[in-house]
């Protein structure tokens, strides 16, 4: 049985890289030549020329590609500084020449207000001479007399009003009992000189008309005692009454008096206080006049320094197309994986012959194709704590292939070499199963 066919060789990176990089600077000059075009407008012209330094000789800058690995020099590439260089039209040159004339006579002017205003400006700002602060008014002397109500009356009738009421009624009814008394006798004499005697039926009659007689002026004298009663209970209220509004008004014109005093008391300390706030606010007005007069020639210096700028012609740069470089590179793997998927091909035809050589004893369960000169853009993820790295990879010949994770077999070797097994090609396998138990 035949051995399975080498695979190509892969590219080396470091050259590939080199190469590309050449290609780029050397796009770089194109587009550089192309876009700094000579400039020949009615205000001036603009000339590109390689810069020298004081011997005549170029100034430059090499550029060198070394292979990543052995450091070995692959190539270099001279960069030439490029100087731009201005040439105004007479007409031109003259406006420009005023102007900074101009401009340099605005700037002696500011050196001479400096100068000027230099002592000034030494000297600190001060508050000297300014109008005092004034001093703060005292507090308003108020009235704090309390004030003294007067006393009111608080209780008419008499006192006892039901006391009153029977002294006037005794009063009244010991005014008619002399006179009920003998007009009872009177009734009598007569009735006893009618031969009438008590238990008759006349004579009871005749005095039970006495008797409600005597009734009627006993309701007549309480009626009229009611009504003394009431015109003289009227007559202290009115007069309490009255008593009780002249304490009122007494009390309401003192408690005048006294607000009335407090208010004058306010009212002057409320013009004492306006008057010192204006004096605060003239000595602040006074002070921001200082500040004022001190800054404007700062401010004037300022303005003659700004007008006095010198300012260069700018002439606009012409702007070429981009030239995109030539892919070496991507044209370089393109190829080698075209001739990686010849190589598969032949391999899987050669595996076809040999019968799965990569399945003897068992022993190749788990296998991938794991070594490093087949990998490309690969990047370390991680450390194992074994030794060895955990990288992120893709195959030479997967041109836009996804990312695989995986070990590196030329790595492996040195920690766990009976993980790793050689392929008839001559390429390394790793048995990711031995690697992860």
């Amino acid at each position: 049985m035949g051995s399975a066919p080498s695979p190509p060789p892969p590219p080396d990176a470091s050259v590939v890289s080199a190469a590309q990089g050449a290609a780029n600077v050397n796009t770089a000059k194109a587009e550089s030549f192309f876009k700094n075009a000579n400039v020949d407008s009615p205000e001036g012209k603009v000339e590109w020329e390689w810069a020298k330094d004081s011997s005549g000789n170029y100034i430059t800058e090499t550029i060198n590609f070394r292979h990543v690995d052995t450091g070995a020099l692959l190539g270099t590439e001279e960069l030439r500084k490029p100087l731009k260089k201005v040439t105004m039209t007479p007409g031109r040159q003259a406006i420009f020449d005023t102007e900074q004339d101009v401009k340099l006579k605005i700037n002696q002017w500011a050196l001479q207000q400096v100068n000027l205003i230099k002592n000034q400006q030494l000297n600190p700002l001060t508050t000297d001479n300014l109008p005092a602060f004034p001093v703060a008014p005292s507090s308003p002397q108020l009235d704090q007399a309390p004030l003294t109500p007067g006393s009111l009356v608080e209780q008419i009738g008499g006192g006892d009003v039901a006391a009153h009421l029977d002294g006037v009624k005794i009063e009244i009814k010991g005014r008619l009992q002399p006179d009920i008394d003998r007009a009872r006798q009177r009734e009598v004499v007569r009735l006893g000189q009618m031969g009438l005697e008590p238990g008759m039926e006349a004579y009871d009659n005749a005095m039970e008309i006495v008797t409600r007689q005597e009734n009627d002026l006993y309701l007549e004298a309480e009626l009229k005692a009611r009504g003394d009663h009431t015109r003289s209970v009227q007559t202290e209220a009115m007069i309490g009454d009255f008593a009780n509004k002249t304490q009122e008004a007494k009390f309401r014109q003192q408690k005048v008096v006294v607000d009335h005093k407090n208010a004058i008391s306010v009212q002057l300390y409320q013009i004492a206080a306006d008057i010192a706030q204006f004096m605060i606010a003239l000595r602040q007005q006074s002070l921001q006049e200082r500040i004022s007069v001190r800054g404007h020639n700062v401010n004037e210096i300022t303005s003659l320094i700004h007008g006095g700028h010198v300012q260069v012609p700018q002439f606009a740069n012409w702007k070429g197309s981009n030239i995109a470089p030539p892919p070496i590179a991507d044209a370089t793997y393109r190829s080698y994986a075209a001739e990686l998927d010849i190589w598969k091909t032949e391999v899987a035809q050669s595996n076809q012959m040999m019968g799965g050589i990569l399945g003897f004893a068992g022993n190749m369960a788990g296998m991938m194709l794991s070594d490093r000169r087949v990998k490309r853009d690969i990047v370390k993820i991680t450390d194992d704590p074994r030794g060895f790295g955990w990288y992120s990879y893709r195959y030479w010949w997967e041109v836009d292939g996804v990312e695989h994770i995986g070990v590196m077999a030329q790595e492996l070797l040195e920690h766990i070499p009976d993980a790793v097994v050689t392929l008839p090609n001559g390429l390394l396998a790793v048995n990711y199963g031995r690697v992860l138990h």
